[in-house]
């Protein structure tokens, strides 16, 4: 079949050639194939059947092709020869898709058998290479795209050649339109030179208008500006001394404050008192009320025994007699036995009340000897710790962190814009040491900070401290300018200030410094009184506070009154001080303070719980012997009462034996000792009523002292609504001063501008005077030239006067290079 539809002779290994499959003695050897032509590939040039005829010479291996069309008429078939072209059998083959090549199409018996062999993926893949013919078709792919890109280039080529040739033709066309414009350009130059003659100069002079009326505006703007940024510096002062006063009243508030809460607290006390006496008042009712009962009671038994006297016997009375007396002497005897207990009691209670006290004011001073001593510690290991990083760098003294911040400012140093300054500290020198304390005061905020010129750069700096865990010192920002004020508002040089003792070296450092402290205005005086002495009699103008050496601070009050704050001594002052040499023997000093501290520190904490546990025992002891002595009271006052009680009845007992005999006296005296329970009675209501009147005198003082609490609360509540609005104004006040100096700072920073402005307005105004003389010069020259042209003179005179000229041409080609 495979040589039937055209196949080589070799392709199935069984001959060499076509004639080998020839039967022996025949001459030819005819292969016919059928083939069904149906579906989407079907042939449209053959019928339903297409039928393959190849004819092999046995003598000469020729081969002949016949390709015929069949279809079915009825119950025959009927043949049409198509074509005898071995290539329309190659086109018929391809697209039937019957690859005669292809080892999978035609697999004959030693293929197989080899296949089955040898089956290693080397020649499966070959085989797959094969049967595929991917690499037949790589290689038309490749050819393909050789000749896309042959016809690409050859296309770009032409474009090229096109493209240049209809350019030169419409350069041209361009040239030929030129030319034509030239005759009528050339007519039309005579009739404008004059016109152009005199532009130059015009516009040249317009420039120069234009440009010193905007040199006008510009110096008008300058001074707008200025006048903004005084009124400005004068708002800022003026709201800095209103937040002053503002302070002031605050504090004035506060210190009324103070004083009614002392009378609260008075009040308090007072009204504590009299609930003390109301309750004494109290409990002596109770004692009268309950003496009152007792003569009620013997008043009840007396009537009784008036009723039952009759059937009662003098034996029967005088064995109660007698009972009652050794009663009575029996509760003598214990009432002595437990005064005696009482008074030991209540003396062992005053006496461990003073060890209790004793012991408290002990343990009281250890603990504060103890805090004492653990912030001395504590600021000790400070003190060292910055001797040690100011030892490896000086700048350290304003923060230990600062030498790692500035390190990292110099490794980022191209991230910001303008390179920051700080520590402030390191630009301020103190030029005269006995005012340290005062300086470091006022500044101590401002010796670590940072200054920046725009907040983008702050908030990079604040970016880096964070990444790397370090804590952001103090930021300001504020536009450098480079230029320090020069109008300060300072007093007479009489005084001496803050001002005249530092050395700023930075301009825009000194600005930040006078815009947070007004150091201009600060006055320094040796001692506290004197300084109180001059802020009280005659501050002087322009001073807004004083300070001592000792850091004290006085400040001045327009109504005649001044405030006075002490100083706060601060350790290791003298921190803008340079010191050399004596790092170490500070570090050493400081190091054997530490020792000692802790070891004072160590014996003050076991002393402290020594304390602490003899406090507790004398408490205890304290509560028991209060307890036990309390218990004695009231057992002795109940022995007390019943001694009463005992002596009335015995008292009784004894007036009716001895008149036993005489029942109508017995019964008299029993009426008479009623009649003198009776008074008893009516006295001790009399004493109940002089007790209720001062217990109602009593109250009404409560009512007036409570009513003045209540007045003092509403004082204090009244007092806070005020400071309110005071604190409310303050804060408004900040926002203002805030909103004030960052318009300070675009001010300064407009003002900047404009002189820049000025300043080249300046230069470009000289180039333009240049630039008119310079015109004017050439319209000379030209109209010389034109004159000389159109004039009748000879050829001999003009040469004559352009040589005469030559002079004038050569200073004008110098200024015009100068």
């Amino acid at each position: 079949m495979n040589i039937g539809l055209g196949g080589k002779g070799n392709s199935n290994d069984r001959g060499s050639s076509v004639k080998d499959y020839v039967k022996t003695d025949q001459a030819k050897a005819k292969i016919r194939i059928c083939l069904t032509n149906r579906g989407q590939s079907a042939h449209p040039d053959y019928g339903e059947m297409v039928i393959v005829e190849r004819t092999i010479s046995g003598s000469t291996g020729a081969s002949t092709y016949s390709l015929k069309s069949m279809e079915k008429k009825g119950c025959s078939f009927k043949e049409t020869v198509v074509s005898k072209k071995k290539t329309d059998l190659d086109r018929l083959m391809a697209r039937f898709g019957i690859q005669l090549n292809n080892p999978i199409f035609w697999l004959s018996q030693d293929r197989a058998r080899s296949f089955l062999q040898d089956m290693k993926p080397p020649n499966l893949y070959q085989l797959y290479i094969n049967a595929t013919e991917l690499e037949r078709t790589a290689a038309c792919y490749a050819e393909c795209t050789r000749l896309v890109t042959s016809l690409n280039k050859l296309t770009d080529d032409q474009k090229a050649i096109l493209d240049e040739k209809r350019k030169n033709y419409y350069e041209m066309v361009q040239r030929l339109k030129s030319a034509k414009k030239i005759d009528k350009m050339k007519d039309d130059l005579h009739q404008i030179m004059w016109k152009l003659v005199y532009c130059p100069p015009r516009d040249a002079k317009d420039s120069l208008d234009f440009h010193r009326e905007k040199m006008k505006k510009r110096a008008e703007e300058d001074g707008l500006l200025k006048q903004r940024i005084l009124v400005n510096r004068e708002d800022r002062m003026r709201f800095h001394e209103d937040s002053e006063e503002i302070n002031e009243k605050i504090r004035e508030f506060h210190e009324d404050n103070k004083e009614l809460n002392a009378m609260e607290q008075a009040k308090r006390a007072e009204i504590r008192q009299l609930e003390n006496e109301v309750t004494e008042y109290r409990r002596e009712i109770n004692t009268k009320n309950q003496e009152k009962s007792i003569h009620l009671g013997a008043i009840k038994e007396l009537e009784s025994r008036i009723a039952k006297v009759a059937s009662n016997s003098g034996d029967q009375m005088k064995i109660k007699f007698t009972e009652l007396e050794t009663e009575s002497k029996n509760i003598q005897r214990n009432m002595a036995e437990m005064e005696k207990e009482q008074n030991e009691a209540a003396e062992e209670a005053k006496q461990a009340r003073r060890e209790y006290e004793q012991a408290g004011t002990l343990h009281g001073k250890l603990n504060s000897q103890f805090k004492d001593l653990d912030y001395s510690l504590k600021r000790g290991n400070e003190y060292l710790e910055r001797l040690k990083a100011q030892k490896a760098n000086a700048l350290a003294r304003f923060g230990v962190n600062i030498p790692r911040i500035l390190s990292i400012l110099n490794e980022h140093k191209k991230k910001f814009k303008t390179m920051p300054k700080g520590p402030l500290g390191r630009y301020v020198t103190l030029t005269e040491e006995q005012w340290a304390l005062p300086v470091e005061s006022t500044l101590a905020h401002l010796l670590g900070s940072f200054l920046f010129d725009n907040s983008q750069d702050a908030a990079e700096f604040r970016t880096l401290l964070r990444l790397r865990q370090i804590d952001c010192p103090n930021l300001y920002v504020i536009k450098f300018g480079g230029k320090r004020y020069s109008n300060l508002i300072t007093p007479s040089d009489q005084w001496l200030t803050m001002y005249n003792v530092l050395d700023i070296t930075d301009d825009d450092v000194f600005n930040i410094i006078v815009d947070h402290t007004r150091i201009e205005g600060i006055v320094l005086i040796d001692s506290d009184e004197k300084a109180r002495n001059v802020m009280y009699e005659n501050p002087p103008r322009n001073a807004n506070k004083a300070m001592s050496q000792s850091g004290g601070t006085a400040f001045p009050s327009s109504t005649g009154q001044y405030r006075f704050y002490a100083g706060k001594p601060v350790q290791d002052k003298g921190r803008m001080i340079q010191t050399k040499g004596n790092e170490q023997d500070k570090s050493e000093e400081t190091k054997r303070k530490i020792t000692q501290i802790t070891g004072d520190c160590r014996k003050v904490q076991e002393e402290l719980v020594e304390a602490r546990k003899k406090l507790d025992e004398r408490r205890t002891t304290e509560q028991k012997t209060k307890a036990k002595a309390d218990k004695l009271a009231m057992d002795l006052q109940t022995l007390g009462h019943k001694l009463t009680r005992t002596t009335a009845e015995l008292q009784s007992l004894r007036s009716k034996i001895s008149d036993l005999d005489d029942a109508s006296m017995a019964v008299d005296g029993m009426k008479e000792d009623i009649e003198q329970h009776e008074r008893s009675i009516r006295e001790i209501e009399e004493q109940l009523n002089a007790l209720n009147e001062k217990i109602k005198t009593v109250r009404e003082k409560l009512h007036e002292h409570g009513g003045q609490l209540k007045k003092i609360l509403n004082e204090r509540k009244n007092l806070a609504e005020e400071v309110k609005p005071h604190e409310d104004s303050l804060n408004g006040l900040h926002e203002k001063i805030r909103e004030l100096d960052e318009m300070f700072t675009d001010l300064e920073y407009r003002q900047k501008k404009l002189e820049k402005l000025k300043q080249d307005h300046e230069k470009e105004e000289i180039e333009l005077e240049k630039k008119v003389d310079i015109e004017q010069q050439k319209v000379g020259i030209l109209e010389y030239f034109i004159f000389l042209q159109f004039s009748n003179m000879s050829t001999v005179k003009k040469i004559a006067k352009l040589k005469g000229i030559g002079r004038v041409i050569d200073n004008f080609v110098s200024k015009c290079t100068a």
